[in-house]
C-alpha cells in the first residue's frame, strides 16, 4: 500500500459490498475507491495490484503485483461450449484452457491455482481440482474456509508444539482455587475462556473477580504455533462444526477453564462503588479452579428459583450476586450508552449432514449478565494499556455513517421526534431518539439504524466504542478464540513483569507500529470469518428452501442496492433477494413483505423471492 512515481499499490476488496473496491494508502491516509465494472472484472478479491489514479479518482489497472494464488469457485460452460472459472463474489472470470480436462457441473466446486499472464494484467488458470459439492454440508464448509484463505487444519509443527506446551504445568504461587468462580456459556461451548465471581459488600459496593484463560503461557510470541494463530486470527463457528484458532488440545482442554480442573489464568480484580463505577482494579497471574459450569438456561432457572431442590449450594449465591450486579451495570451503562437492539438469534438443525430446519436461540438474563461483566473487564484492560503505554490493541467503533444520517433523521421527523442526529451524535443521543419513537416502529428503526453504523475495527490508537458508549474498549476476555485478546494479555503481562522485576511467562512488548499491522490484519480476518459463517449459512438456507414444502414466508427489508431489495426471512437466518421493480416504489428498510420463494442457486448461496401470489418466477 505504497506509492511510487504517482503509481499506487493496494489490495482488492470484493466482499464488502456489491461493487469492487481498492484500498490505497495515499498521503499517509488509508483511502478506498470503487472500481468500474470493467476495471473490477480483471481482479480477484485479495489481489495486490498497481494502479494509476486520475484527478477524478478514476482507477486504471497498471499490473497485478501479487495474485491471490489459489481460489475456490465453480466452472460453467457458455453457449459456445467454452468453460470459465468464477468464484461467487463477483470475481474475474477466467477461461479454462482447451487442453485442461474439466468435468463441470452445478453440483461441483473447484479449487484452482492461478498464475499471472505475461503482461501481468490478468489471471490465467494453471490447475483445477474438484474439492467439494455445494450440496454437501461438510464440503461446503471446507470450500468457504479455503475461499477466504483460512487454514482448515493445524500444521504438524504447530500441533506438536501445542502438545509440548500442554505438558508444561508449573502453577504460580498465587492460589485462588478456593474462590467459587463459575462459567456460564452456551450448551455446545468447548473453549471456555472466562470464569467470574462477584460479592456485594456491606456498604453496597462490589468486589468482582474475572479470570481469563492464560493462553499466552502456552502460545509464545513468534513461535510456529503463534504465527499460525495469527494467520487465522480467530476461531470460526459454523453450524455443526467449529474451526478453532488453536489446536484442540489447547482450545478445548489445557487452556479451557473446565470445571474442577486447575488452570492458569490472568486474573482481574475490580472494586466498584454501589452505582457500578470502577474505583480500582488490578491484574495478576493466578491458579484457579472453576467450581461450576452452567449453561445460560440452567443458570437462569436457578436464579429464578425454578430448581428448588438444586444441590448447588456453594455457587447459587454467586449466581444471585452476579445477577444483581448485572442490573447495576446495565443501569450505569444505559444512562450513557447505546441503543438496545432485539437479541433474537437463529440456529440451524442439522442431523446426519442434512438440514432439518431452523430454530430461535433464546436469550436469557444470564446472557446479558456475562456480557456486562466481560464488557467491564474489557474496559479495564483498555484503560490499563492506555495508562501504561499510551497505545494498545483496541476495539474501535466509529458510530454513524455520514451518508446514512439523512434517512435516519427523516425517519425520526416522520414520527415527530425532535432530535437531529449527526456523525458526532453520541450513542446516548441515539438511545434518546429511539425511546421517543412509538413501540410499533422501533423494530423498523432498529433495522435502519444497524445499517447506518460503521463496522467495529481493531486499532492501535483509537480506543472509543460508540456502540457500547465507552471511551476505552478492547478485547481481553477471549484469547482462546481471538488473537487480539492474546496480544493484550502479553502486553499486560509485560507491565506486570516490569512491576515485579522478574520474568513473566508469555509477556511481550509490542511497538505501536507492530500493533497497527496486527490491528489491520485482525480486522480483515474478522471480516473474512464472518463471510465464511455467512456463506455456510446461505448454503444451508438454500438446501432447506429447495426441499421445503411451504415456499411462503414473511421477509424484512435489510438493504436496497443496484435495483435489488434484500430481505431477512422471518423465523430463519436466511437472506433473500428480489428485483426492486417487482415491489412497491415506497418500500423502505425495515418494512415487512409477504413473499414466495421463487428460485434457489446453490453455487451462489442465493435465494430469490417475489411478492406472494405473484406467478412470474424470479
Amino acid at each position: 500500500m505504497t506509492t511510487k512515481n504517482n503509481l499506487y499499490t493496494g489490495t482488492i476488496d470484493k466482499n464488502s459490498g456489491p461493487q469492487a473496491k481498492i484500498h490505497l494508502l495515499r498521503n499517509s491516509k488509508k483511502e478506498s475507491y470503487f472500481l468500474s465494472t470493467y476495471t473490477g472484472s480483471s481482479f480477484f478479491h485479495g489481489d495486490e495490484v498497481e494502479v494509476s489514479l486520475t484527478e477524478y479518482t478514476n482507477v486504471s489497472l497498471v499490473r497485478i503485483l501479487k495474485p491471490i494464488g489459489t481460489s475456490c469457485g465453480s466452472i460453467t460452460q457458455n453457449r459456445n461450449g467454452d468453460y470459465y472459472f468464477q468464484t461467487g463474489n463477483n470475481s474475474a472470470k477466467i477461461k479454462v484452457p482447451a487442453d485442461m480436462e474439466i468435468s463441470a457441473g452445478k453440483d461441483k466446486m473447484f479449487v484452482v491455482n492461478l498464475k499471472l499472464s505475461a503482461d501481468q494484467c490478468h489471471h490465467e488458470l494453471e490447475t483445477a481440482e474438484v474439492i467439494a459439492s455445494p450440496s454437501n454440508i461438510a464440503q461446503s464448509r471446507m470450500a468457504a474456509m479455503h475461499k477466504h484463505g483460512f487454514n482448515i487444519k493445524h500444521s504438524e509443527d504447530a500441533s506438536n508444539e501445542a502438545f509440548t506446551r500442554a505438558g508444561d504445568v508449573q502453577f504460580p504461587t498465587v492460589d485462588y482455587s478456593m474462590l467459587p468462580l463459575v462459567s456460564i456459556d452456551g450448551p455446545g461451548a468447548r473453549d471456555l475462556d472466562d470464569v467470574a465471581y462477584s460479592k456485594e459488600l456491606d456498604d453496597g459496593s462490589w468486589h468482582v473477580f474475572v479470570a481469563i484463560a492464560d493462553v499466552s503461557r502456552y502460545v509464545r510470541h513468534g513461535s510456529k504455533l503463534d504465527l499460525e494463530a495469527y494467520d487465522n486470527a480467530t476461531s470460526i463457528y459454523t453450524p455443526g462444526e467449529v474451526f478453532p484458532m488453536l489446536p484442540s488440545i489447547l482450545s478445548n482442554e489445557v487452556c479451557s477453564l473446565n470445571p474442577n480442573a486447575m488452570r492458569y489464568t490472568l486474573m482481574l480484580e475490580i472494586l466498584l462503588d454501589p452505582k457500578g463505577n470502577t474505583q480500582k482494579y488490578q491484574f495478576f497471574e493466578a491458579k484457579i479452579r472453576s467450581h461450576m459450569r452452567y449453561t445460560y438456561e440452567r443458570a437462569q432457572e436457578l436464579i429464578d428459583g425454578a430448581l428448588p431442590n438444586s444441590t448447588e449450594e456453594e455457587t447459587l449465591p454467586v449466581l444471585q450476586s452476579m445477577d444483581k450486579l448485572k442490573d447495576v451495570l446495565i443501569k450505569k451503562r444505559t444512562y450513557k450508552t447505546a441503543v438496545e437492539f432485539q437479541r433474537e438469534e437463529h440456529g440451524v438443525k442439522i442431523f446426519n449432514d442434512n438440514v432439518e430446519g431452523f430454530f430461535i436461540r433464546p436469550s436469557f438474563g444470564t446472557n446479558r449478565l456475562i456480557e456486562e461483566i466481560m464488557v467491564l473487564a474489557n474496559n479495564c484492560a483498555a484503560q490499563y494499556l492506555i495508562k501504561h503505554y499510551g497505545y494498545g490493541l483496541f476495539r474501535h467503533h466509529q458510530g454513524l455513517k455520514e451518508e446514512a444520517i439523512p434517512a435516519l433523521n427523516y425517519f425520526l421527523c416522520s414520527y415527530d421526534v425532535d432530535i437531529n442526529l449527526t456523525t458526532k451524535s453520541s450513542s446516548n443521543n441515539c438511545a434518546d431518539a429511539r425511546f421517543q419513537l412509538p413501540d410499533e416502529v422501533k423494530e423498523e428503526f432498529d433495522a435502519l439504524f444497524k445499517k447506518s453504523l460503521h463496522h467495529a475495527v481493531y486499532s492501535a490508537t483509537e480506543s472509543d466504542h460508540f456502540g457500547l458508549g465507552l471511551l476505552e474498549y478492547g478485547h481481553f476476555t477471549s484469547p482462546i478464540r481471538r488473537y487480539p485478546d492474546l496480544v493484550v494479555h502479553r502486553m499486560i503481562k509485560y507491565i506486570l513483569q516490569e512491576n515485579l522485576g522478574q520474568s513473566v511467562t508469555g509477556a511481550h512488548l509490542y511497538s505501536c507500529e507492530e500493533l497497527k499491522e496486527i490491528a489491520e490484519h485482525c480486522t480483515e480476518r474478522s471480516f473474512e470469518a464472518s463471510l465464511v459463517e455467512r456463506e455456510v449459512m446461505d448454503t444451508l438456507s438454500v438446501l432447506w428452501w429447495e426441499s421445503a414444502e411451504n415456499k411462503d414466508v414473511t421477509g424484512t427489508v435489510v438493504n436496497k442496492a443496484k435495483g435489488m431489495v434484500f430481505f431477512r426471512l422471518e423465523g430463519t437466518p436466511s437472506n433473500a433477494v428480489c428485483p426492486e421493480s417487482l415491489l412497491n416504489d415506497d418500500i423502505e428498510i425495515g418494512d415487512k413483505v409477504n413473499l414466495t420463494i421463487s428460485q434457489t442457486d446453490i453455487n451462489k448461496g442465493r435465494i430469490g423471492v417475489v411478492p406472494k401470489e405473484m406467478e412470474t418466477p424470479f
